[in-house]
């Protein structure tokens, strides 16, 4: 699948000290697909003289799209070639006070079928920020912001003298890549994929971290269990890919933190067991060991994957295992979740 990247052309640049701004972006899909980048742009302001009344200052919302061609993208729908996406504010001057926030939600739909004319929600020339891109007011159709990368920039200003007067800080450029550097990179297991960060991938690492760490749970502990199997029925709401991209940031998290601990893996490892249809028994040998978990049932002949869970006979999953221990080097989490999903699928 195609994987679009955010190359950062210019960061976040101070024009002047009463709100000015300017930064820009470039999109770069990977491999050579058709298709079309698509950004949701929120534009807020609310801005006020120092002694009058609020300025009129733009408070935007749409779509705007430009179309790739073998990997190639293109400005809106014409011949010429895409540099960067620039957004600049120029300022409002002294006597004023107020903030500017602008948000990008931007993703590579592939063979998406984009119709441009008047009778649809796509037109070239109904919102004058974007140019000459084609734009909507409306979500384009199959639109899900879950897998989206972000971008942002911020200015904040009080020119209206005083001791509360501050001059214009401004947020540097989000590119939604899980790096200090903002540069696509490697993921710390090997699979060469950069780590996002939008808004769908943080709430469900925040759901993660919000779970109960099996391996810390007290024998017999069932509010604890409940709680786990709660948390893990919220994370089933989620696409494969927000999930993915939630546990590499995560994980990245814990490596910056000197980890992963074992707390911290052990919430991995049975978010992979509930999410994906894994059987309760396979052919000791048939898939490999993504971590040393002691305690998994096994004899010569077959292997429990699913433990510490079990199915009833009408099919419910109960977490009934209690951790025993863990050796041995970092619990593959990303890797073991890519072959669950590859060879069982998502669970009903």
């Amino acid at each position: 699948m195609a994987d679009l990247n955010i190359k950062v052309v210019k960061d976040v640049e101070s024009l002047s000290k009463c709100g000015g701004f300017e930064f820009q972006v470039q999109w770069q899909v990977d491999d050579a697909p058709n298709g079309w980048v698509i950004q949701h742009v929120i534009f807020s302001s609310d801005v006020h003289r120092c002694a009058g009344p609020r300025i009129d200052a733009p408070n935007e919302e749409y779509w705007e799209a430009w179309r790739v061609d073998a990997g190639v993208v293109h400005i809106g729908n014409g011949p010429n070639l895409h540099h960067a996406d620039t957004f600049r504010v120029p300022g409002y001057g002294n006597g004023t006070r107020g903030f500017t926030l602008i948000k990008g939600k931007v993703k590579f739909m592939e063979s998406y079928k984009l119709v441009i004319g008047p009778g649809g929600p796509w037109r070239e020339g109904q919102v004058a920020a974007a140019g000459a891109l084609p734009t909507t007011r409306t979500a384009p159709a199959g639109w899900d912001e879950s897998d989206a990368l972000d971008h942002s920039a911020e200015a904040r200003w009080n020119c209206c003298g005083g001791k509360e007067a501050f001059v214009t800080a401004v947020g540097r450029v989000v590119t939604a890549e899980f790096h200090d550097d903002g540069q696509h990179g490697s993921s710390p297991d090997g699979n060469g994929q950069g780590r996002r960060m939008g808004e769908g991938v943080a709430k469900t690492v925040g759901e993660l971290r919000s779970m109960p760490a099996w391996s810390e749970l007290p024998a017999g502990d069932r509010k604890g269990l409940d709680t786990v199997m709660r948390r893990l029925q919220q994370l089933s709401k989620q696409r494969d890919a927000t999930l993915r991209a939630a546990f590499s940031a995560y994980l990245d998290e814990e490596r910056k933190a000197g980890g992963p601990s074992v707390a911290a893996m052990s919430r991995l490892f049975l978010a992979n067991r509930y999410l994906f249809a894994v059987p309760a028994e396979l052919p000791l040998g048939s898939m490999p060991f993504f971590g040393g978990w002691l305690g998994v049932p096994m004899n010569e002949e077959t292997v429990n994957p699913l433990w510490p869970f079990a199915t009833s006979k009408s099919g419910k999953l109960s977490l009934t295992g209690q951790f025993q221990g863990y050796t041995g080097d970092d619990y593959l989490a990303v890797a073991e979740f890519d072959r669950f999903r590859t060879q069982f699928g998502r669970r009903k």
